[in-house]
């Protein structure tokens, strides 16, 4: 293991044979190279193939990154070369030399976020699409014959799936935030745990996809919505940079709290506009990457494209923007920027001092 400290590896997963330790390197400002890296335990050798970053390395930012078949002959990564967060596929039998050779799964989603093989032939992922980025999907793709089929909508791509016996594990969007429900690879069917005063399934009303050029997220509109009438605006704006909105709540529970105060508000008739600026997770790496050398810039005039979109759409009173982390910090620079289009605002735990948070957090992306 000393050999992979050295290296500053992480995300280590070992194959079922006991055989291979697949392993991870990630990039950065000095490195901007992350390694994807399989160690033969056996022979002593080692393959590896590096993929270049331009800003942060984003695949170091999720929960898996690795997954071997069942017989190890086959090993599966993510990464986002292409654009997106996409799956891999490398044939363990047929490696020579030093390098690994890949090939790209052709799988129905844009992005990818959680996966795992239930046989050897069988793989169930986590997936959005790029015209709904905010409809997470379990798929099941048969790596055979590439057939991709949808087993259930509107789940949690915060947690990872779980294989248990014969059946998998999976969280999914319920009236009051996620919970577990569990498909039998046998039967084919999924089931729920039954928990007093909860509906196992969550019917998402009076919210929209918006996927414009200068406006990506979720609308929220008042329940009895009447175009004639003038509405308060509330833009609510994510941390991270690299974190997403969402349909309903989040998964991420602290954010399920916010999305319940935004679902109260939406009731007594505000319209709310759950905001993806440039820097979010979902939307590809490029949308990601494109806060690069213009953080309070280009987020800033992303809010304000936000406020024109929304005032197109409805007759808009008071205007405020709320925010957590980075996202209180987007509220407070561009309440600064542009103080007359706003009527308030409410930071949580903004970012303030830049120059304390960069010193604390040397790995910071800023």
């Amino acid at each position: 293991m000393q050999e992979f400290k050295q290296k500053n590896a992480d995300n280590l997963t070992i194959s079922p044979s006991n055989n291979f330790i697949a392993f991870y390197v990630s990039g950065n400002d000095t490195l901007p190279n992350r390694v994807f890296g399989l160690h033969d335990i056996v022979k002593g050798t080692e393959y590896t193939i590096s993929t270049s970053i331009s800003y942060w390395d984003l695949v170091d930012d999720q929960n898996k990154v690795f997954d071997f078949s069942p017989d190890s002959k086959n090993l599966v990564y993510l990464d986002d070369k292409d654009g997106s967060l996409s799956l891999y596929m490398t044939d363990i039998t047929r490696l020579e030399g030093s390098t690994i050779v890949s090939s790209k799964l052709a799988t129905n989603s844009f992005q990818i976020d959680g996966f795992l093989f239930t046989d050897n032939h069988t793989l169930f992922y986590i997936g959005n699409t790029k015209t709904n980025p905010y409809a997470w999907s379990l798929h099941k793709f048969d790596i055979g014959t590439g057939v991709d089929s949808i087993i259930e909508s509107n789940v949690s791509y915060v947690d990872p799936i779980i294989k248990v016996g014969n059946a998998i594990v999976f969280n999914r969007l319920q009236t009051l935030g996620y919970g577990p429900e569990i498909y039998n690879l046998k039967t084919k069917k999924i089931s729920q745990f039954k928990v007093p005063g909860i509906s196992p399934k969550k019917q998402i009303l009076h919210q929209e996809n918006i996927q414009t050029d200068n406006v990506k997220g979720v609308l929220m509109t008042p329940t009895k919505n009447d175009l004639t009438k003038t509405y308060p605006l509330i833009i609510w704006l994510h941390g991270g940079p690299y974190r997403q909105t969402s349909y309903g709540y989040h998964p991420y529970h602290s954010y399920g709290l916010y999305d319940g105060i935004l679902e109260l508000l939406r009731k007594n008739n505000v319209v709310v506009l759950k905001l993806d600026y440039p820097g979010s997770f979902g939307l590809g790496t490029p949308y990601a990457q494109s806060i690069k050398g213009s953080v309070g810039k280009v987020d800033v005039r992303n809010v304000i494209d936000a406020i024109s979109y929304a005032k197109n759409r409805y007759h808009i009173s008071d205007v405020y923007l709320a925010g957590n982390s980075y996202g209180g910090y987007l509220a407070l620079r561009t309440l600064v920027e542009h103080p007359d289009l706003l009527t308030g605002i409410i930071s949580i735990n903004g970012v303030t001092d830049w120059q304390s948070l960069l010193e604390r957090i040397r790995t910071s992306i800023f």
